[in-house]
Formats: structure tokens, C-alpha cells, sequence
């Protein structure tokens, strides 16, 4: 029997792709959305991690699948539309989704969730497998060596999924009375970076000067967004953003080679503003159409794909 989705972390996770989408297509904010976003999917990924038979493989088919798919399908795109050259050129081994960038996340994933799955088997007491993972995960984040297949970036992600797991989903999706105390450190977190011209980017290493830092804000971030109050509400903004959710991954892996294209051509049309004016209007249409054209796309081949099962039933 399939296991029913858990409106809550659909809406958490459209909230995050949504924010990944904007910080992307617009680049206003990432200061914050970039201190928690990334953290936040490891985390959520951690929050269902279950250790079933063939788990690596499974993982495999799920993650480096999909991974290899958009990324020949981007690499066919960029040579039809005559970017392939210079794409190519910033592929290495070091930086294989060059040409889908943000699905650099799937390859992460899944190194990560081999290295826990052999943690996991090992130790059996959680409180122990997250201290470990938090000692590799700030090994990697202080020694900030680029590995190949981005194994630095999955090592320094490692305490979020760890995290998940090893929480109780009872505490993580309840409100949390440390709501205040969250919201200072974070706040306070931000006021480093501000002050000391650092962010945080964890595809390219960089964790605010102080990695330790890094893991107080995204934790701290991450209670708050789970102790938001409206996203227990099913209306209509929380529907919208749960559909999101169901269809984070595709979003993820589908946006971003468009981003560029899609910005120049629509800033073009919005000349006649001038300005502030050209670029609200342009940044905005094109996060729009950015997020929701891959939803459309993503939504309307499941469809299809379903109506030809029920044919062939």
C-alpha cells in the first residue's frame, strides 16, 4: 500500500524550492534563503531515510538516474541553443552538473546517504551517530577541500540528514517553545554575515567565515520554518505550495539551464520602465515563469503517463 504524503512537509518543501527558484532567478535575499535552504532538503531527505534491502541501489536508481537523465537532456539543449562550449568547458570531475547546476544536490544525496547508511549500520545509538556526523560534517566544513563528485559538500551536509533521522517527527513537526530563542540566534547569525561581508554557499564551500556559525543559523532556521503556524492551513496558497512540493525535484533539476535565456529576453520587453521599474518587472515574471512553466511540464506528463497505464489496464 502506498504510504500517504505528509501535507506539511509538501508545503515545507514547495516553501524551500520556491525560495531556491527566487534566489536563483531574482538573487534578492540569498543572504538569508542560502543560509538555510540547501540544509533544509538534507534535512527533510534525513526525516525519511529507511534503511530498507538493496538501499544503495535503490538510492541509485533515485538519485544518479534522474541526475544522469536532466544532465544529458541539458547537454543535448546546450548544443542545439550553442552554450555547449562554454559549459563544457566548466565541466570536471569536480563540477559534474555543469550543465544542470542545482542537480549537483542528487549526487551530494547520494554519496551522502551511502556514507549514513555505513554509519548507521555501525552504531546504533542515535545521539552517538549524530555527534559523529557533526564532527564530519565540521571537519569538512573547516578544511573546505573540493573532493570529486562533491563529496566535501555531502560530508559538510551530513549533520542535517543526520538530524532528520535521528529527531522525532513528533518534535520536528510540532511548534517548538524555543521559537524566540531560534529566531535570535538566527537573527544574530545574519547580523555576522552582514558585519563581516560572508554568506553562506555550500556548493561553492562557503560558510560564513565560521562553519560552526553556519550549522547554529541553518538549525536555528529550520525550527523556525517548521514551527511557521499558517502551514498546517489548507488553503489555497498551502495547496499550491504542496504541489510544489510533490514536485520539488523536478523543479530543482528543470529551472535553472532556463534562468538566463528566459531573463534576457523578458528584460528586453520591459525597457520602456526604466530602472528600478525594468527590474522588478523582469525579475518577477521570470521567477514566475521559472517555477511554474517546470511544474506545468512536470504535471502535465504525469498525467499523461497515468492516462496511458489506466489504457493499458
Amino acid at each position: 500500500m502506498k504510504e500517504s504524503r505528509n501535507f506539511k512537509i509538501d508545503v515545507i518543501k514547495g516553501l524551500g524550492i520556491t525560495l531556491v527558484v527566487w534566489g536563483h532567478a531574482v538573487g534578492v535575499g540569498n543572504l538569508v534563503i542560502y543560509s538555510f535552504h540547501m540544509p533544509l532538503f538534507f534535512l527533510l531527505s534525513g526525516l525519511f531515510y529507511k534503511p530498507k534491502a538493496n538501499f544503495i541501489k535503490n538510492r541509485f536508481k533515485r538519485l544518479v538516474v534522474p541526475f544522469l537523465a536532466y544532465n544529458v537532456l541539458f547537454v543535448i539543449l546546450s548544443y542545439l541553443c550553442g552554450t555547449f562550449d562554454v559549459l563544457c568547458n566548466n565541466f570536471s570531475i569536480f563540477n559534474i552538473s555543469a550543465f544542470d547546476g542545482p542537480t549537483w544536490f542528487l549526487v551530494a544525496l547520494f554519496i551522502l546517504s551511502c556514507i549514513y547508511w555505513i554509519i548507521d549500520r555501525t552504531i546504533n545509538k542515535k545521539c552517538l551517530k549524530v555527534i559523529v556526523c557533526c564532527g564530519i560534517g565540521l571537519i569538512g566544513c573547516y578544511v573546505k577541500k573540493p573532493l570529486p563528485l562533491y563529496i566535501t559538500q555531502a560530508l559538510c551536509c551530513l549533520p542535517f540528514f543526520a538530524l532528520g533521522n535521528c529527531f522525532p517527527k513528533s518534535i520536528l513537526l510540532t511548534k517548538s517553545k524555543y521559537i524566540g530563542m531560534c529566531f535570535l540566534i538566527y537573527i544574530g547569525v545574519l547580523y555576522y554575515c552582514f558585519e563581516t561581508n560572508t554568506r553562506v554557499d555550500i556548493y561553492s564551500l562557503m560558510f560564513t567565515g565560521q562553519p560552526i556559525l553556519f550549522y547554529i543559523g541553518a538549525f536555528s532556521s529550520i525550527t523556525l520554518i517548521f514551527a511557521l503556524g499558517f502551514i498546517d492551513k489548507k488553503n489555497g496558497i498551502n495547496k499550491t505550495l504542496s504541489v510544489i512540493g510533490n514536485n520539488s525535484l523536478e523543479i530543482m533539476a528543470l529551472h535553472y539551464p532556463f534562468i538566463a535565456l528566459i531573463c534576457t529576453n523578458i528584460r528586453s520587453q520591459f525597457v520602456f520602465l526604466g530602472g528600478v521599474g525594468e527590474a522588478i518587472a523582469s525579475h518577477l515574471i521570470t521567477f514566475l515563469i521559472v517555477l511554474y512553466i517546470p511544474l506545468f511540464m512536470v504535471l502535465g506528463i504525469k498525467k499523461y503517463v497515468t492516462s496511458i497505464k489506466e489504457y493499458e489496464k
